[in-house]
């Protein structure tokens, strides 16, 4: 069966909550108690396990009636079968049939104050703005990666440098079991070829920048740093980059289908920039199964001029094809004598603008 997701979970059983009757029955009384008991911390397992189904239900019932409610209990309540219990229910009467349906349609998730908001940074921020989203009808993935910061400012969200280099599907996780979840389905679906292709392909570019002729073709060259890296295969193109930059321009590339991404096709396109003229380094991960999958810029262009990035993302266009999601341009700079990345800049610029809205 289908799991049902957190907010669903709370739609489906939320019920206006009032004073307390004051004839309540000794049972509904010890599933209150069991309740309280459960939202102070003690474990859902040592409460359920060998209490009677009703019992079990009533309490089941209780917390998903509330949105405070935290969602690792709600995820345990449904790997139990309570929530599909609750739903296969019959409604006791016509009236709390609608009364079900109409919460379960129009009633909205439940989304961060803004005081629980000033809380919140980093992918926990990210989480919270996929709940908005969702709620508001905005599709997370069109935006850009300036507009999707535009879109956390507006919404006091202070995601960081790691959500604006994520690719564009993690936006819109609400959990970062989500992200796991979604990245195991899309490995799932890259041809087994093309992931040990990839694989081979990083230890053989390691190995190569490792030795003293480091040229993969006329004017195309492995870096040196590609043989300490963890991340990333460096590449230099013609005239590379100097040692004396004070900021660098960049361009960004994102695919739609990363399994028809594959070594041929990427040294098939550093020959295409160096017969073109471009002068600078290019980069591409390593892992295509975990770093690839994540990140939103999966090659990335340092020009040796901001002329040398428009000529790589035309190429790009033009060689990529319809498999070409994004291309986009930035600047990493110096600042105060440290270079900082175009996503760390974008991502202080959100934190001072969101600093601002609040003292505003």
């Amino acid at each position: 069966m289908e799991k049902i997701s957190p907010e669903h979970a709370n739609i489906a059983f939320s019920e206006e909550k009032g004073t307390e009757p004051l004839n309540v029955s000794p049972g509904e009384q010890k599933v209150l108690e069991y309740v309280d008991r459960i939202k102070s911390g003690e474990a859902l397992s040592a409460i359920l396990d060998g209490l009677p189904e009703s019992f079990a239900l009533g309490i089941a019932k209780e917390l998903l009636g509330d949105i405070k409610t935290p969602d690792h209990i709600i995820s345990e309540l449904d790997d139990r079968g309570y929530i599909a219990q609750l739903l296969a229910e019959e409604p006791v009467d016509e009236e709390a049939a609608s009364v079900t349906e109409a919460h379960s349609v129009e009633l909205p998730m439940r989304l961060a104050t803004e005081v629980e908001k000033e809380r919140l940074s980093g992918w926990p921020a990210g989480y919270e703005l996929a709940r908005v989203a969702k709620a508001e009808g905005v599709d997370l993935l069109s935006l850009s990666r300036e507009e999707y910061a535009e879109y956390a400012v507006s919404h006091n969200l202070e995601i960081d440098d790691a959500q604006l280099r994520a690719a564009r599907w993690e936006r819109t996780a609400t959990s970062p079991e989500e992200i796991v979840a979604r990245r195991k389905e899309l490995v799932a679906n890259i041809p087994s070829e093309q992931l040990s292709a990839f694989s081979q392909f990083d230890t053989d570019m390691r190995a190569l920048a490792a030795t003293d002729n480091r040229f993969l073709r006329d004017g195309v060259r492995v870096r040196q740093g590609t043989a300490q890296s963890n991340s990333w295969l460096f590449f230099g193109i013609n005239q590379s980059l100097g040692n004396h930059l004070t900021e660098m321009h960049k361009g960004y590339l994102t695919f739609k289908e990363l399994g028809k991404f594959s070594p041929e096709i990427f040294v098939g396109y550093l020959e295409t920039l160096q017969q073109a003229g471009y002068n600078g380094d290019v980069k591409v991960f390593q892992d295509m199964g975990s770093q690839g999958l994540l990140l939103n810029d999966q090659v990335v262009m340092h020009g040796a001029t901001a002329e040398d990035v428009v000529l790589a993302n035309d190429i790009a266009r033009q060689y990529f094809g319809e498999n070409v999601a994004e291309v986009g341009v930035g600047v990493d700079m110096q600042i105060a004598g440290k270079w900082k990345s175009y996503s760390q800049i974008l991502a202080e610029q959100v934190k001072e603008r969101i600093a601002q809205n609040r003292q505003a």
